[in-house]
Parts: C-alpha cells; structure tokens; sequence
C-alpha cells in the first residue's frame, strides 16, 4: 500500500449509513425534488415558447383559417376563370356583361327609373 493510504479498519462499517429518521428525510427529499422535476419539465412542455403545446394549438387552429380562406380564394379564382372564358368565347355574354357594368343601352331599349323616396 502507498503510504498516507491506509484502510481504518476499526470504522465499524458506519460509512454512509444512516438512520432510520435521516434516511426517510433524505427519501422525502428527493421525492419532491423528482416531483418538482417532473412540474417544471410540463411547464415548459405546456408553456415552451414555440414548440409548446399551446403554440402548437394556436399554430392549428390558424392553418385551419388559412385553409378555408384558401378554398373560398380557389372557388372565387374558378368561378372568375369561367367568366373569362365566356367574355373571350361568347359575344352575347360580353355585350350583357359590358351593358350591366358600364349603364348602356341598345337601340330601341327603354330605361324606367324609380325614385325610392316617398313623398
């Protein structure tokens, strides 16, 4: 053996034993110490910033909005193709269209116009 290293043979085997009290103080201990752990570690699941899951939620719920915005900006894009289709393939269509839009009328056409107020 090296000097300075010698083994105490007379400490009775007492080396980190402890008592009865002191070890269920030590267990008690570390049970909250593992609760606490296991608190803060939900917290930040729950509350995490960016990847917490009220984030991920709100994150959700948005993409569900942006997809039914979506669907009506399709269906209005495929109803304005149809009409495109229809200004450029069928005069009829452009003239009652132009007619509508610009107030004009066709030779032998009357306009009635009614005044809403009462008197």
């Amino acid at each position: 053996m090296r000097p300075g290293r010698e083994h105490k043979k007379d400490s009775g085997g007492k080396f980190l034993r402890f008592d009865p009290e002191q070890r269920r103080k030590m267990v008690r201990r570390a049970r909250i110490a593992a609760i606490a752990l296991v608190l803060i570690v939900l917290i930040v699941v729950i509350f995490g910033g960016q990847s917490g899951l009220i984030s991920i939620y709100r994150y959700s719920r948005y993409e569900k909005i942006l997809e039914r915005e979506l669907a009506k900006e399709k269906n209005t894009t495929d109803s304005l193709q149809q009409v495109l289709i229809k200004l450029r393939s069928d005069p009829e269509f452009r003239e009652r269209a132009a007619r509508e839009k610009l107030r004009m009328i066709d030779e032998g056409e009357i306009i009635f116009r009614f005044d809403d107020s009462e008197k």
